[in-house]
């Protein structure tokens, strides 16, 4: 992995409180990457959402909600760039992407909104930010995605879910927790490192039963 100088993602000050959305042309052909290579720590979005989202989010950039879709957008470039080749926050392509992460870690609204989006762009950035900065920052974003996901409700994915969810909805709301709770084991077990999620989750994904990520995550529910 880079090292710690890469890539600074914790607040700063005397910067626009800007969130600017990437290209979307260029968008378009890394969001395509990052679904396809998607792995337990990535795969959080329902294509379907995640596509929609792109539509109403360039049509009506300066909406409030819109904010926490552009900081996932620019993060799932940076994170589909990394899987090719090093990401440096010295690369004068990366700064203007790499700006959103900045803007996000110093504005509390994004630590505190009650919606799923905002649990999706504060995983991802821990993600990025435990390679390319410090783990120790990356794990404090984690836990807050964490927190927020509970807050939210995430942890009730396969019992007492909300009656105006609509399937696809459901189904993200699990994947999004799923991630979080295979990754919350890892550190727990690999780093001794808190749980901020409760045990035993109950899941109706497929795809996520007999997986080793999630087995494994079980195991060290018992340890």
């Amino acid at each position: 992995m880079n090292t710690n100088d890469n890539l600074d993602f914790e607040p700063g000050t005397g910067q626009d409180d800007t969130i600017c959305l990437p290209p979307r042309q260029f968008l378009a052909v890394m969001l395509d990457t990052f679904l396809r290579q998607a792995d337990y720590s990535t795969d959080i979005f329902s294509s379907q959402t995640i596509y929609e989202a792109v539509e109403s989010v360039y049509r009506e950039p300066s909406s409030p909600a819109s904010e926490p879709w552009a900081l996932c957008f620019n993060l799932i470039i940076l994170l589909a760039l990394g899987t090719e080749h090093p990401v440096r926050g010295d690369d004068p392509f990366v700064r203007p992407i790499l700006q959103a992460a900045h803007v996000a870690a110093r504005k509390p609204s994004f630590f505190m909104s009650l919606r799923l989006v905002n649990v999706q762009a504060l995983a991802l950035l821990s993600l990025l930010s435990q390679q390319y900065h410090t783990e120790t920052f990356g794990d404090s974003i984690f836990a807050q995605a964490c927190i927020l996901a509970k807050a939210t409700g995430l942890h009730q994915t396969s019992h007492g879910v909300r009656s105006d969810l609509s399937p696809e909805e459901a189904e993200e709301r699990e994947k999004v927790f799923r991630s979080l709770y295979i990754r919350d084991r890892y550190s727990a077990t690999t780093h001794g490192s808190q749980s901020w999620l409760p045990n035993r989750p109950r899941t109706s994904l497929a795809d996520t039963q007999g997986t080793p990520a999630w087995e494994l995550a079980k195991v060290q529910d018992e340890l």
